[in-house]
């Protein structure tokens, strides 16, 4: 049986981008690298890194989620590096290991619906880079579930955990995605940025990440996935940067 919403895009798609080819009059000796190109990305597993490199995932979560976001916390891509099962630590805790290289810094906020009212227990699972802009795949000799944790939020709504400051790093630029970028003269850098899931019974879960205001690459995004709503300024404490991040949830 034909799918009817498969056509309509399908269709959509090939007129566009048959549109390009004529328009630019794109010859044999450019179709068909091209096509070698598509073929190189999906052997080496990089789709997805270029459907991120060229800001297409960013739409696709706009679409999905745009219309629900009435006065709650903006959704943000998932990202390639999400791992279920993170260990639950205590409110006030730290996601990093003893002695983690980086700048100290608590994070701190309240969960709640969009009235404002608290959402007790929900569940914040947090993971990031560390100070070198690599994810826990990226290095070794770390312990399992390396800057991923989660804790709950309490009575009041309210989390906070120690960390330390990510930084802005570039996507995988050693295989197709990064010799396109290359050939583009585009750079590959992401601002700095933590990632957040957060859940509930009753509410609908956010998938979204909290960026700083700071940021040189704020609004240059290579996956153009920042949103300036979820930026946030950081100050200096008692030894350490302290930055707050409210989320508001939906119910479900």
């Amino acid at each position: 049986m034909a799918n009817p919403r498969l056509q309509e895009v399908t269709t959509a798609l090939v007129k566009s981008v048959a549109q390009v080819l004529h328009d630019h009059r794109v010859t044999e000796e450019e179709f068909y690298p091209a096509v070698g190109f598509l073929a190189d990305l999906a052997q080496k597993g990089e789709l997805g890194l270029l459907t991120d490199a060229l800001g297409l995932t960013r739409v696709v979560d706009d679409n999905t989620h745009q219309a629900e976001q009435q006065g709650g916390t903006a959704s943000n891509v998932l990202g390639p590096y999400y791992r279920e099962g993170a260990p639950f630590i205590d409110t006030g805790e730290s996601i990093t290991p003893d002695g983690e290289p980086g700048e100290a810094l608590v994070v701190s906020g309240q969960v709640t619906g969009v009235d404002g009212i608290p959402v007790p227990g929900a569940v914040v699972d947090v993971w990031q880079c560390n100070a070198s802009g690599e994810y826990e795949h990226q290095v070794s000799g770390k312990a399992d579930y390396y800057l991923r944790r989660r804790l709950h939020s309490d009575a009041d709504g309210r989390y906070s955990f120690r960390t330390i400051k990510p930084v802005p790093y570039e996507i995988p630029k050693w295989g197709p995605v990064g010799s396109l970028l290359a050939q583009l003269d585009w750079h590959a850098f992401r601002p700095a940025h933590l990632h957040f899931k957060v859940s509930r019974e009753g509410w609908k879960t956010l998938v979204t990440q909290m960026y700083f205001q700071d940021d040189e690459w704020l609004h240059d995004d290579r996956v153009n996935a920042a949103k300036d709503d979820l930026a946030v300024p950081v100050t200096k404490g008692d030894g350490q940067l302290e930055t707050t991040f409210d989320i508001r949830l939906l119910q479900g």
